[in-house]
């Protein structure tokens, strides 16, 4: 049985808060939540919760910890499900909403 985009989301957004320290209302959680609802559904086809979820983890805390004013942007690398290595830029920029 195939699952379901939104199914994968939701696995997703659970092992990211079963991580050490993650809470429901934290900005990393926060974060992977819109960024996992932004997501096209056939973006998510093949890809492993257990790939994914510890990525955005990390990339989305290093990108909350920048250390400057400006833009930040942080690279996540995460495989497809096709054997490729898929890219998603993650861009902050303080005056942006």
């Amino acid at each position: 049985m195939t699952q379901q985009p939104q199914d994968l989301r939701q696995q997703t957004l659970d092992l990211v808060l079963a991580a050490p320290g993650a809470t429901d209302g934290s900005q990393n959680t926060a974060l992977t939540r819109a960024w996992l609802a932004a997501l096209d559904d056939e973006d998510l086809v093949g890809i492993s919760p257990a790939s994914l979820g510890p990525v955005l983890l990390d990339g989305f805390a290093r990108a909350a910890t920048r250390t400057r004013a400006g833009c930040r942007i942080e690279a996540l690398r995460y495989p497809d499900g096709n054997g490729w290595q898929a890219t998603a830029l993650l861009i902050l920029n303080e005056d942006m909403p």
